[in-house]
């Protein structure tokens, strides 16, 4: 019998390519895409993977239509949720925040823009995981999401959204944590649990709906050399009891 190996040692050599594209016919309209072109296959444990396994996929398109004070957002994008893509730094910041955000999603967003106590607010909702041909990638591919894969708000219809309040002194709100002097954000997200997979049924895992709770501050001391962030998440996993889950916002079920 061979020896089992305690650790197992991989060296990966992998690129990711993003292309954003752009597009506006006119003041009130644009058209906008994101494909991504990196590793859509993980190597095996102890798998050597040099430029192995690489696909080119469309991680967003939709369409913005604005109408003061409202931008509705319809098409496949990334939803945005916790504060961790505008304050998580290194390499892994990407990985970091795709836990924390719903990524690759189907859907509308509205955003509705009024001044009050001097702070610039915004609204929105969103919705559910992309299941369409635009799931799947080129070259190698990965695999078009389907009902049976699960996952939190991979199901039929519109039954998972989120709600986000949020606002900036001093600057743009989605500029708030580097220039704003001060900023919030409050969320609440529901996403509906997906069918129950293979692996789930084998170990008798009883899945729930996803709700987060989010809510997060940012102030700029005063000698304005730095920005300060201060979070308070929570989420919940029915039929699981509530708990409390550090880091930068709640965590949510990956759906892929």
């Amino acid at each position: 019998m061979p020896p089992i190996r305690a650790f197992l040692k991989s060296d990966v050599l992998q690129p990711t390519l993003t292309v954003d594209l752009f597009f506006a016919p006119t003041d009130y309209l644009q058209l906008a895409t994101s494909i991504i072109t990196e590793p859509v296959i993980d190597p095996e444990p102890g798998e050597n993977a040099i430029f192995e396994g690489i696909g080119t996929y469309v991680a967003e398109l939709y369409g913005t239509v604005e109408a003061d004070p409202a931008t509705l957002r319809v098409g496949k994008f990334d939803t945005i949720f916790s504060v961790a893509s505008e304050i998580a730094p290194g390499i892994n910041a990407t990985d970091l925040v795709s836990d924390f955000d719903a990524d690759e999603r189907l859907g509308g967003e509205i955003i509705l823009g009024f001044e009050s106590l001097g702070l610039n607010h915004a609204l929105a909702a969103t919705a559910f995981t992309d299941r369409t041909i635009l799931s799947n990638s080129l070259f190698t591919s990965r695999g078009r999401t389907s009902l049976s894969d699960g996952g939190a708000g991979n199901t039929d219809g519109l039954s998972s959204f989120s709600i986000v309040l949020d606002g900036c002194k001093g600057s743009e709100t989605v500029d708030c944590y580097m220039d704003g002097e001060f900023g919030y954000r409050l969320g609440f997200r529901h996403q509906k649990a997906g069918q129950p997979t293979d692996e789930a049924i084998e170990e008798e895992l009883t899945l729930g709906s996803e709700r987060a709770y989010l809510a997060a501050a940012t102030k700029r001391p005063i000698s304005g050399i730095s920005t300060a962030a201060r979070t308070m998440p929570w989420s919940s996993q029915a039929p699981r009891s509530w708990k409390w889950s550090r880091g930068l916002t709640s965590q949510p079920i990956r759906s892929r």
